[in-house]
């Protein structure tokens, strides 16, 4: 299995405040400001070829012939019986937690592409991602699909994460525990037998 992952230094030049570097300034947050996801550019690229990974997230898909996981902030694609793995996302962005829907067709995962970490989800057709929640000063530590594929559940907050449940599509969700306020929900998931059932691990602090 062959991957590529690339990593980014940024370089910060000091030096003293000229008329001249305040109006490169400004151009920067002009030019920042046309791309609201991560506009950190990436200055440095080193490739890696490994057939091993350690500490990562996968999902296998509805129909058993493929994985998906996450590696150093990207996530991948790679048939069960082994092979070439595929990119799936790229860039600045620390991307984690793959989890397929119901048909197949989509993935939902965390990533940190807004500034914040949030929920998004991707097509695997088209490669369009979709923004689920967009929470500034929120965590959110795992996501993953109803039985229908209609909806997501996260566990998401400011300090004790909760579930919270949002359309495919997005919006504002809704909470679905909220006591005792000392829970703290880090990981999630739907019972696929029936549905109805939801199954996560809790911390009390």
């Amino acid at each position: 299995m062959k991957i590529l992952q690339y990593a980014t230094l940024a370089l910060f030049l000091l030096g003293s405040f000229s008329f001249a570097q305040e109006e490169k300034k400004d151009d920067a947050k002009k030019q920042s400001k046309k791309n609201k996801n991560l506009p950190i550019k990436a200055d440095r690229f080193f490739e890696l070829n490994t057939d091993t990974g350690t500490w990562i997230s996968l999902d296998v898909s509805p129909d058993g012939s493929t994985i998906v996981f996450d590696m150093l902030g990207d996530i991948y694609s790679l048939p069960v019986n082994g092979g070439e793995a595929t990119r799936i996302t790229k860039g600045m962005a620390y991307d984690s937690h793959p989890r397929f829907s119901p048909d197949g067709n989509s993935i939902v995962y965390t990533s940190d592409k807004s500034g914040n970490v949030n929920v998004w989800t991707r097509d695997l057709e088209t490669n369009d991602s979709l923004q689920i929640t967009k929470g500034k000063d929120n965590q959110t530590a795992f996501a993953d699909w109803s039985k229908d594929g209609d909806y997501i559940i996260a566990s998401t907050g400011f300090r004790n994460l909760k579930l919270h449940m949002y359309h495919k599509e997005g919006g504002s969700g809704v909470q679905l525990v909220g006591e005792p306020s000392s829970l703290k929900i880090v990981q999630t998931g739907v019972r696929h037998d029936d549905g109805k059932y939801l199954k996560a691990e809790r911390r009390m602090s």
